[in-house]
């Protein structure tokens, strides 16, 4: 899914499809600015308690956002994408998959990375930029 913020609402009437599928994944671009609340959060908790475990997450502007660095967690895989890095995490505590896919990080930067100063050469190198959404995409799984 691509909906641009109507996640919570797709995954509010996926029910039908949940009964009937005991295996299924979910992937999922995620936008926090335009969740209201905990909304999220609550979708989120719906489908553990409904047996889905997170297969990865992907960072948003960053390969290692401070949030998961202070959990303690190292991108599997780091690559770029356009003008910035992202991280593959995987093995992420489902709290913390909830508190990093469902708010926002004020406070959180991003770094242009080496290859897209090189394509673009225009981009001041090392720049950065405010990036409160840390999570850009979340795969759900259930077996």
């Amino acid at each position: 899914m691509d909906i641009e913020g109507a996640e919570v609402d797709a995954l509010a009437g996926i029910d039908k499809i949940l009964e009937n599928n005991s295996r299924m994944k979910i992937l999922m671009e995620i936008h926090p600015m335009y969740y209201d609340g905990d909304a999220f959060s609550k979708q989120l908790i719906r489908l553990f308690n409904k047996g889905f475990k997170t297969k990865y997450l992907v960072s948003a502007g960053n390969a290692r956002p401070d949030y998961f660095i202070s959990n303690g967690y190292k991108p599997e895989k780091v690559y770029v994408t356009g003008d910035f890095s992202r991280g593959l995490y995987v093995n992420v505590k489902e709290e913390h998959v909830i508190e990093s896919c469902s708010n926002l990080f004020p406070n959180q930067t991003t770094t242009l990375g080496y290859l897209p100063i090189l394509k673009r050469p225009y981009r001041i190198f090392n720049r950065t930029l405010p990036s409160p959404k840390i999570v850009r995409a979340i795969m759900l799984q259930r077996n």
